[in-house]
């Protein structure tokens, strides 16, 4: 009997294409340890200020003996008036907020002349 002729072309068998886990780490180090190029030249600027406080004996400025300090400032179209218990949450609001112009005032006198960076006391 004569041989069977396929119509489908024959088929090569498969190459083996899988790389060994040592050599596929080797082929992508060099991917992981480039440096990338830096995205953006910007150079975060710091507006450093004294963020000293002034005293007021005005009763009607405080009306909340837990809160020593006070702050007002324009924030764009709304006049804002904050209170803090301590100077550091005082400074962490202006750095936070990035307010530049503003009236900071209080009614305690070991508070007064604080500078930027200084332990405030809490009451």
């Amino acid at each position: 009997m004569p041989k069977k002729v396929s119509t489908m072309p024959a088929t090569k068998p498969a190459k083996n294409t899988r790389v060994t886990a040592k050599a596929e780490t080797d082929q992508n180090w060099g991917k992981l340890t480039k440096q990338k190029a830096p995205t953006s030249t910007k150079i975060p600027t710091t507006i450093q200020q004294d963020y000293s406080l002034k005293l007021s004996n005005d009763p009607d400025k405080f009306p909340y003996n837990e809160f020593p300090i006070r702050l007002e400032y324009q924030d764009r179209d709304v006049k804002r008036i904050c209170w803090f218990q301590c100077y550091d949450h005082f400074h962490k609001h202006i750095t936070r907020y990035k307010v530049i112009n503003y009236e900071a005032t209080t009614n305690d006198v070991a508070l007064v002349g604080e500078v930027a960076g200084a332990k405030g006391k809490r009451l």
